[in-house]
């Protein structure tokens, strides 16, 4: 290996483990601020270690089996918090920066033409670092599911490094342009229809669901506006301090992806669980009693205003997107098999968004504790069901109805 490439693979590797130790930084700084600011409290600094690294494992989809010690479980006085329970709700930004920081990294490692060793040496890193993370912090009383630990936090690592080399990876000669010239060769012996086709389905699902959680994320930004006070009233209600607000606050925005997805899943209609036997749709909301953390003020009493008028907001979205992408569907496709491909192209696009909604579903849903804090977010598979329904239909009308083209005429 000439020196160069070895100390690009190095780098390479140096900043996979930098990816990681931000990460856990993240939660690790303020609680390491809240341990000096409570030092003559006996806790030792290991505690908030332990809890930051567990933190950053869980929002990458590691699940908790968490058993709490006898005097506390019967100073809490609940039901069943005596007994082990699963810890599996996903503070699901710590996955996202993951993800966000390995495609700048593997844009980098392509782009120093180490195509191999580059993103090998990341990946390696990256893994053990995980895994020496987890195993630094484990402890009888919380324990990870050892083989999430071995394999989700790599895996986010892995894709979002292959989507940021993506896009680099033809450019950069040797064997990975060779790739791209087989897979080039490959689709030109597929039909233009089923280009088109595939193009469609893809763009068209993926803009949906992308429309739709836009629009989601500006209803949360409206709804921190709107029910600020209610906010408010939460943290004087805790009594936290200067230190335990910015520790509760930090906590909460690393949940902040999620609870964008939990408006997404009550715009398709599908709602989402606070807690077991709770449900909040468009048709109403039945929620009962929840722990006083501020984020919870989000929520509006009663039933919203306009019920089912809000599905207006997906059917919208999947409409523009099916507009958007039929006009190259139509230019590629004859006049008389127009119709069967239309069809089709709903239902891939339908496919596309409902497996993005499954797997949105799953990473955003959870237990937070024993009894009714086990059940927390989006069920998976009505969220998907909604979704694909929703999305087929209405798809299906956006690409059938006619437009003005030229090629239509």
């Amino acid at each position: 290996m000439r020196p160069t490439r070895f100390l690009a693979a190095t780098f390479a590797a140096f900043e996979a483990v930098v990816v990681a130790a931000v990460g856990v930084a993240i939660p690790l700084i303020p609680l390491t601020i809240l341990w000096v600011t409570t030092i003559d409290s006996g806790v030792q600094w290991d505690v908030y270690y332990r809890a930051a690294a567990d933190i950053w494992l869980l929002g990458h989809g590691v699940h908790f089996t968490v058993t709490l010690d006898p005097a506390l479980a019967a100073s809490l006085n609940l039901p069943s918090i005596a007994a082990p329970f699963l810890l599996s709700l996903a503070p699901t930004a710590f996955a996202l920066i993951t993800f966000l920081m390995a495609m700048r990294l593997g844009r980098r490692t392509v782009e120093a033409e180490v195509r191999i060793i580059g993103p090998t040496s990341a990946i390696v890193a990256f893994a053990l670092v995980s895994v020496a993370i987890a195993f630094s912090s484990l402890d009888s009383a919380v324990m990870p599911t050892l083989w999430r630990v071995f394999t989700l936090p790599t895996l986010i690592f892995i894709v979002g490094l292959v989507m940021g080399a993506r896009g680099e990876m033809g450019r950069s000669g040797g064997r990975a342009e060779n790739v791209k010239q087989r897979l080039t060769l490959w689709t030109r012996t597929l039909s233009p229809q089923v280009r088109a086709w595939f193009r469609a389905s893809l763009v068209g699902g993926l803009g949906s669901v992308g429309i739709l959680t836009s629009v989601a994320a500006v209803l949360t930004a409206v709804l921190f506006i709107t029910r600020f006070p209610q906010v408010v009233a939460l943290y004087e209600g805790l009594q936290a301090g200067a230190e335990g607000g910015a520790v509760v606050t930090l906590g909460q925005l690393a949940f902040l992806p999620s609870i964008v997805f939990w408006v997404v899943s009550w715009l398709s209609g599908a709602g989402f669980a606070l807690g077991r036997g709770s449900w909040i749709s468009p048709a109403g909301a039945d929620i009962g009693p929840l722990p006083s953390l501020p984020i919870f003020g989000l929520v509006p009493e009663g039933q919203v205003a306009g019920g089912y008028l809000w599905l207006v907001v997906p059917v919208v979205a999947t409409f523009v997107a099916a507009r958007l992408v039929r006009s190259r569907l139509v230019a590629n496709v004859y006049a008389q098999e127009r119709g069967r491909w239309m069809l089709a192209t709903a239902v891939g696009m339908a496919v596309v968004a409902g497996l993005v909604a499954l797997v949105l579903s799953i990473a955003t849903s959870g237990s937070v504790g024993p009894g009714r804090m086990s059940d927390f977010g989006p069920t998976p598979w009505v969220t998907t069901v909604w979704v694909l329904g929703g999305t087929f239909v209405v798809a299906l009308i956006g690409l059938l109805t006619p437009g003005r083209s030229a090629v239509e005429r």
